[in-house]
């Protein structure tokens, strides 16, 4: 069995030992390559697992949609959304404002997020909520310093500091070319960010993320290191949290993301329905195997 695509062809049928890509590594462009398949990654780590099972796996849509079929059952993976997860449950933790709403209800930790809107959007449900004016009364009722995002988006793209009304425009702007609506959080002193992976109310992966010198940003992407959490009051502390997240929004895979303030406080920051473990893997490639058995668990149990 070998990955098929209409666009994709591997340059080789032989999967090499995994253990070993990560000698292949590219300092240039500061990625893992598996030169042998041509497969990126990612996608080679979910093709070993499908022929260790006998699971059929085929690469469409340039390779962002991943068709897996076992018994006469098709399952799809989508990025890094796992077919395991209730529709309507991944398009709550897509939107951040939608999850604070969910876990606030239920007096879950998250972090104080407000919605503002596109000033072309005169909907009801926009009314006084879609103007600079709004957000510079919330950045002046929030000591003059918040954080406005995307209220969909990963990775840290298109969160910015806020302290200056003047910086209002642009940053609605650039914001609203991504993403329907915004979101505005209080600026909260952070001494260290957590993400727990969790798979049918069980974590599976925890790690501390620090960001580098000169960098307010906690996501891997933009350089921020992660590490093993050792405190196990500390761990059983932040993964009940999570948990209890996961289950209110009926989520069986994705990570949480819960902050520890300087105050000590331990609020959610995120719940992410695509569980994105490569930038980890590449900081700790003695993980692989943990990581793989991860992804392994929730292909299987696609097909329960």
């Amino acid at each position: 069995m070998k990955p098929q695509s209409s666009k994709f062809k591997p340059r080789n049928t032989h999967l090499p030992d995994f253990h070993n890509d990560f000698q292949l590594f590219d300092d240039k462009n500061q990625t893992f390559f598996p030169h042998e398949t041509g497969l990126s990654f990612y996608c080679s780590i979910l093709y070993q697992i499908c022929q260790e099972e006998n699971i059929d796996f085929v690469l469409l849509s340039d390779d962002w949609l991943i068709k897996l079929t076992q018994n006469h059952q098709n399952r799809y993976i989508f990025g890094y959304k796992f077919g395991i997860n209730d529709q309507t449950a991944g398009q709550i933790a897509d939107d951040k404002y939608a999850t604070y709403d969910a876990l606030r209800h239920v007096n879950i930790p998250i972090i104080e997020h407000a919605v503002c809107y596109d000033k072309t959007n005169k909907k009801p449900y926009a009314k006084n909520r879609n103007t600079a004016s709004y957000v510079a009364e919330y950045l002046h009722a929030h000591a003059d310093h918040i954080v406005l995002k995307p209220s969909a988006g990963t990775c840290g793209q298109g969160v910015q500091q806020i302290t200056r009304e003047l910086e209002i425009p642009y940053a609605l702007e650039k914001i609203f070319h991504q993403s329907f609506s915004a979101v505005m959080c209080p600026f909260y002193h952070i001494l260290a960010e957590y993400r727990i992976v969790i798979l049918d109310n069980l974590p599976r992966l925890i790690y501390k993320k620090t960001p580098t010198a000169n960098q307010w940003k906690f996501n891997l992407k933009t350089g921020a290191l992660a590490e093993d959490v050792q405190d196990e009051d500390l761990k059983q502390k932040i993964t009940q949290i999570a948990i209890a997240a996961a289950q209110t929004l009926n989520l069986r895979f994705c990570s949480v993301d819960i902050i520890e303030t300087t105050a000590h406080d331990f609020l959610i920051m995120e719940v992410n329905s695509g569980v994105m473990i490569r930038r980890f893997l590449k900081q700790h490639p003695e993980k692989y195997p943990l990581v793989k058995q991860i992804y392994r668990d929730a292909i299987l149990k696609m097909f329960v």
